[in-house]
Formats: structure tokens, sequence, C-alpha cells
């Protein structure tokens, strides 16, 4: 079963979005800081990355392009409450596959999980 890696400061968030990928038989590894996200990323190799940009002391684009140097091949989805065209096109840039607003839709946000990791398995 493919792990998901969520990184996100938001309490409410995290829980939500755990629970929720959880619930639909995903394990899941999650922090709510970037420095602690890149060590489960060596540790786990994580299918997938569900990562909040507005992360304190590490941005999450840095953590993004910390994640990228890592692996080249590393699936990330940005999600976050910072939708400027702006945020959307660092997040792009830096190596996101893609931009997901909040407050996030379960149902959208598990079609796109799962296709992602079906993406990645081929």
């Amino acid at each position: 079963m493919a792990k998901i890696l969520l990184i996100d400061d938001d309490e409410m968030t995290l829980i939500f979005m755990r629970k929720m990928l959880e619930d639909s038989g995903f394990p899941v590894v999650a922090t709510a800081d970037g420095p602690h996200g890149i060590e489960l990323f060596k540790e786990h190799h994580p299918q997938l990355v569900l990562l909040d940009i507005g992360l304190p002391g590490m941005s999450g684009l840095q953590v993004l392009r910390e994640l990228r140097s890592l692996d080249p091949e590393a699936q990330v989805v940005i999600i976050s409450g910072y939708k400027s065209d702006v945020t959307v096109r660092q997040a792009l840039d830096s190596g996101a596959q893609e931009f997901i607003e909040k407050p996030v839709d379960a149902r959208i946000l598990l079609e796109k999980v799962r296709r992602f990791l079906s993406d990645s398995s081929l």
C-alpha cells in the first residue's frame, strides 16, 4: 500500500486529512513542520507528499525544493489557502505536480490522491 507524507502546521487540517486518508485505506505519516517532514521523507520514502506552503520556520516551498533535491521523482502536491497566481507558479516551478486550494474538498482530494498513486505504480 502506498504511503503518504502529510506536512501541515494547522492542527485541524492535519487531523482531518490524516483521518480521511487513513479511513480510505492509505497509510499516512504526518508532521506539522518542514524539517521533521524532510526527515520523515528520508525515513519512509513516501509515494506522495501533501505539503502546505505556510509552514513556520521553513516554508513549504523550501521543503519542496529540499525534497526535490533528495528525490527528483518525488510526487509533491501543494495544499494551501494562499492561492495567488504567483504562489501557484512558484510551487509548480519548484517541482510540485499540483496545487490544491484549501479548504480541501475531501472527495476531490481522494480522487487526486488515487490518481497520483495509480500513476506512480505504472
